[in-house]
């Protein structure tokens, strides 16, 4: 692990690009990663309308249906390093259309302007595609990029049914508690050292994602 001049940790050195990266699920699709482009519009529209009614309520927390020409402005619009966000995407070179990207999931993070080392993090996976480790995934590669970028946690608002987020966050180490009636709120620690990171089902895939990402 590198250190700098006071001892703190720095994040692992990167001298590549891994982006775009693809992978497969645990279902043999494969699917390809990168950071959300302004040109992503259409595909965040697309993966919106795909969202169940739950879906939308956990990532919103009301009711939305569709995506304001602001907001898919200011999900695609992004500077990677205050705001950054990676998309998952079946590519359409595989697909029987060839028509089109088919939207798989994101995960982004907003640094808080008031404490530049905390970002607010939030992570959707259309539907269809619950249950195959998608959202973990994304968010071990945002955490990557999150600890390039100087960010050292990692805040979340999430309903506390959202069940399935909260267990992942909690076994990256995370730490929650009530905020409101029906919301809890988690914060993240995150680590230049991958090997800090707790041993458990998520800490165990930013380990082998991070291991991957980094070059030798």
């Amino acid at each position: 692990m590198n250190t700098g001049n006071d001892g703190t940790s720095l994040p692992p050195k990167r001298i590549r690009n891994p982006f775009p990266l693809d992978t497969r699920l645990d279902d043999g699709t494969r699917i390809r990663i990168r950071p959300v482009e302004p040109g992503d519009k259409h595909l965040f529209e697309v993966g919106m309308a795909q969202l169940s009614d739950r879906s939308r309520q956990f990532r919103f927390m009301h009711a939305v249906s569709v995506l304001s020409p602001e907001t898919l402005r200011q999900f695609t619009e992004i500077d990677h390093r205050d705001h950054e966000a990676m998309c998952a995407f079946e590519p359409m070179e595989d697909l029987a259309t060839g028509a089109e990207n088919l939207p798989v999931g994101v995960a982004r993070y907003i640094r808080d302007p008031k404490k530049p080392s905390s970002a607010e993090v939030a992570v959707t996976v259309i539907d269809r595609y619950h249950g195959h480790g998608v959202g973990t995934l994304l968010l071990a590669i945002l955490a990557w990029r999150a600890v390039a970028n100087s960010v050292s946690e990692f805040s979340a608002m999430v309903q506390s049914d959202n069940r399935k987020m909260l267990e992942v966050f909690a076994e990256l180490g995370g730490t929650s508690r009530f905020e409101d009636p029906g919301i809890v709120g988690v914060r993240i620690p995150l680590h230049a050292d991958a090997a800090l990171y707790p041993s458990s089902p998520a800490g165990d895939v930013v380990r082998t994602v991070w291991s991957s990402l980094q070059s030798d």
